[in-house]
C-alpha cells in the first residue's frame, strides 16, 4: 500500500474464519479472538472453509495445514480461481517444519505463517501486522479519494419542520445531529428556498428525535418563511421563567459579570468555584436545573462530571456546556461542547437549547398539535472515501452519530445500488492529527443480510465498467 489517505482507527468490524483440524482447538482460539472484537466463525475442513469465505468475506482466514479433505495450499488455489474473493489473506498454523505440512504451502503467496506450538499474543501480533498490511480496513476495500473518481458526495436524512419554540426552530426527524454540522435545510416544496442551520441539539422522546436549532444562527433566502412558522411552544410560561444555572468557573469576577448579563436573559447563574462543588448542586437540584456550564474540564474533573450524570439516570437529565480551548472534542446530548473564546449571543443559543432538552420537553414536543408539517432534508457534504463488501467509509467536517441511517447522492452509487441509496453509520471516529476531520463507516441496508461475495461481484463489475483506474490504485494508510 501506498500512503495516499488516512483512515481514522476502530472504524472496521474483522470477520476472521478459522479453519482448523481438530474443533476443540478452534474453540480455544475462537475465544482468545472474540475477546479481542474479532467476530469468527470456525470451520474444520476445506469445504466448510470455502462455504463460509463465500458467505462472510472475512478479512483473515487463519487454516491448519492440513486438514482432512485437503490442505491449506487447496484454499489458497480455490480462492485464486474467484476474482472476487482472490484477496482474501490467509494464514497458515504449521504444526511442525516438515515436509508434509511444508509441501502444500510451496509457491503461494500466504499472508503468514505460524510454526509449532504458540501463545495467544505470538497469534494475535501475527494478526495485528496482517490487518496493519491492510491498513486495518477491508482487503477488498476500493479508494475513491486521490483516484480519477470523483468522491464528492451530498449526504441527506429527511425530516420535518414543526415550528418554533422560543428562539429554537423545531425540527422531527429519526437522526441525531452533532453540534458541529452546518446542515442546509431543503424543504421538498420548491416555493420555499432554503436555509443554512447551525448549532443543532437533540430532544429525545423514545424512537422519536426533535432537532433545535437557533433562529439567530438562521443563514440564508428561507429565513423569511422560517419567521412565519407556528408556535410549538406548550407552555405559555415558559418564556417568563427563571432559568436556574450551575456555572463553574475559578475565575469569580469573570463568574459574576456572566451573572449579570444573563439575568437579563432570565437565566440565574448558581456559581460554583470547583468541580466536585457544581457536581455537588446538580446531584442536590437535578429537578430545577436548566443546565450546567463548566469553564474547561480536564481528564479527572471530566470524569467527575460524567459520573454523577451517570448517578442521575434517564429520568432526570441536566444537559451539560463545556467551555473549551481543547480541539479535539465531541459533542453528546448530555456533554456540548463550545470553543473557547464564544461570543455571549452563542452561548445564550446553547443554553436555551440545553433548556428545551430538559424536563418533560420532549413529552410536550410530542403533544404538539397544529405544527407546520413542512417536509424537508438535511443535506451535508461529504467525500467517499472507498467501498468494500458491505459498505464503505465517508469522509465529513463532524462526526454522525451510530445507527444514524442517511442516503448518499453519488450517480456511480445510485447505479451500484439499483437506486437504493440509504445507508447505517455504524461507527464515526476523527482522523489522527486531524481533529475537525471525521471519517463514518457505513453499511448498505439494502445488502443486509444478503450473500456478501455475490454482492461485492455485483458492486466490482459496475465499478471496473465505469471506472477501471480504481482497480489499479493501491489502497493504504
Amino acid at each position: 500500500m501506498s500512503n495516499s489517505f488516512d483512515i481514522a482507527p476502530g472504524l472496521t468490524f474483522h470477520t476472521i474464519v478459522l479453519c482448523v483440524d481438530k474443533r476443540e482447538r478452534g474453540l480455544v482460539l475462537e475465544t482468545l479472538l472474540n475477546k479481542k472484537g474479532y467476530h469468527v466463525v470456525t470451520v474444520s475442513s476445506v469445504y466448510e472453509a470455502l462455504r463460509s469465505v463465500q458467505q462472510e468475506m472475512p478479512h483473515l482466514v487463519i487454516c491448519d495445514s492440513i486438514l482432512s479433505d485437503g490442505t491449506a495450499g487447496t484454499v489458497y488455489d480455490r480462492l485464486q480461481q474467484q476474482p472476487t474473493l482472490s484477496r482474501t489473506p490467509i494464514m497458515v498454523l504449521i504444526p511442525k517444519k516438515t515436509k508434509e505440512f511444508l509441501t502444500p504451502l510451496t509457491g503461494r503467496k500466504f499472508a503468514g505463517f505460524l510454526l509449532g506450538q504458540f501463545d495467544g499474543p505470538t497469534l494475535l501480533g501475527k494478526i495485528g501486522e496482517v490487518m496493519k498490511a491492510n491498513n486495518h480496513i477491508s482487503p477488498y476495500f476500493v479508494p475513491f479519494i486521490h483516484s480519477d473518481t470523483n468522491p464528492d458526495l451530498n449526504i441527506s436524512v429527511d425530516a420535518t419542520v414543526l415550528g418554533l419554540s422560543g428562539e429554537q426552530v423545531i425540527y422531527k426527524s429519526a437522526t441525531e445531529i452533532d453540534g458541529a454540522a452546518a446542515l442546509v435545510c431543503v424543504p421538498h416544496d420548491k416555493s420555499y428556498p432554503p436555509v443554512l442551520l447551525k448549532m443543532g441539539s437533540n430532544v429525545l422522546k423514545g424512537e422519536e428525535v426533535f432537532n433545535l436549532f437557533p433562529v439567530s444562527r438562521i443563514r440564508g433566502k428561507g429565513r423569511k418563511w422560517v419567521a412565519t412558522l407556528p408556535n410549538v411552544d406548550i407552555d405559555a410560561e415558559e418564556e417568563k421563567k427563571i432559568w436556574r444555572v450551575v456555572f463553574f468557573d475559578p475565575n469569580q469576577q469573570r463568574a459574576d459579570q456572566f451573572k449579570d448579563v444573563l439575568s437579563g436573559y432570565n437565566i440565574d447563574l448558581v456559581h460554583a468555584n470547583s468541580v466536585q462543588k457544581a457536581a455537588q448542586l446538580i446531584q442536590r437540584d437535578a429537578d430545577s436545573l436548566g443546565c450546567a456550564y463548566f469553564h474547561e474540564l480536564s481528564g479527572p474533573n471530566t470524569a467527575v462530571v460524567k459520573e454523577v450524570l451517570h448517578k442521575l439516570g434517564g429520568n432526570t437529565r441536566v444537559a451539560v456546556i463545556v467551555g473549551t480551548s481543547s480541539l479535539n472534542v465531541k459533542s453528546t446530548n448530555d456533554m456540548r461542547f463550545i470553543k473557547r473564546p464564544f461570543g455571549l449571543g452563542q452561548l445564550v443559543d446553547m443554553m436555551e437549547s440545553a433548556f428545551k432538552s430538559t424536563g418533560d420537553s420532549a413529552d410536550k414536543l410530542a403533544k404538539a398539535q397544529d405544527t407546520a408539517n413542512l417536509e424537508c432534508s438535511y443535506h451535508a457534504p461529504a467525500k467517499l472515501v472507498g467501498l468494500d463488501e458491505t459498505g464503505g467509509i465517508l469522509q465529513l467536517k463532524f462526526p454522525v452519530v451510530k445507527g444514524n441511517r442517511v442516503k448518499l447522492d453519488h450517480e456511480l452509487l445510485k447505479k451500484v445500488w439499483d437506486g437504493d441509496n440509504l445507508v447505517e453509520i455504524t461507527h464515526a471516529s476523527s482522523v489522527k492529527d486531524k481533529p475537525d476531520v471525521w471519517q463514518a463507516r457505513f453499511t448498505v441496508v439494502s445488502a443486509s443480510g444478503t450473500n456478501k461475495a455475490k454482492y461485492w461481484e455485483k458492486v466490482q463489475k459496475i465499478l471496473q465498467e465505469e471506472y477501471p483506474s480504481l482497480f489499479g490504485v493501491k489502497e493504504s494508510a
